[in-house]
């Protein structure tokens, strides 16, 4: 089939009278339509100016942990003995130690800054072509096709 596109002839792969004599198809095609619009687009330059403050307030911290050789407690016992009908008694007391490193002094310190303003400026430009910017649409107007039937049926 041909069509006609922008004034210039064009060849479609799709036959409609193919599409017409199949007895599968409900619907038939009427009207075929193609067309291309070019439209032109001119280039610009965009600008783009801004400016950035911020408050920054800096802040160091130190903190100090003083750890010293030590020995600490493991285990504590205490035991008496009395005996009976006797004034004598008898006390022990034990406790164990083991030698480990003991925390003594922790110190912990904040230095704070006095806040300033930083700023930041921006500018730019950004070029875009010329471009040419092309629309393509196809239609196809499809009507619906008319069933005969040939058979009779006899109804008594």
């Amino acid at each position: 089939m041909n069509g006609l596109i922008n004034g210039e002839v064009c060849e479609f792969d799709i036959d409609p009278s193919e599409l017409e004599d199949n007895p599968q198809n409900d619907m038939i095609p009427v009207e075929y339509g193609e067309t291309t619009t070019i439209i032109p687009r001119p280039a610009y330059e965009q600008y783009t100016h801004g400016c950035r403050l911020n408050i920054v307030g800096e802040q160091r911290f130190k903190e100090e942990v003083e750890i010293r050789p030590g020995i600490r407690q493991k285990y504590y016992n205490t035991t008496s003995f009395i005996y009976p009908e006797s004034t004598r008694r008898r006390y022990i007391t034990s406790i164990q130690f083991i030698p480990g490193l003991q925390p003594k002094h922790y110190t912990s310190t904040v230095y704070a800054f006095p806040k300033w303003a930083q700023k930041t400026y921006l500018s730019s430009v950004k070029h875009h072509d010329a471009q040419t910017i092309k629309w393509y649409k196809c239609s196809v107007q499809m009507e619906t096709r008319d069933f005969i039937s040939v058979k009779l049926i006899h109804v008594s």
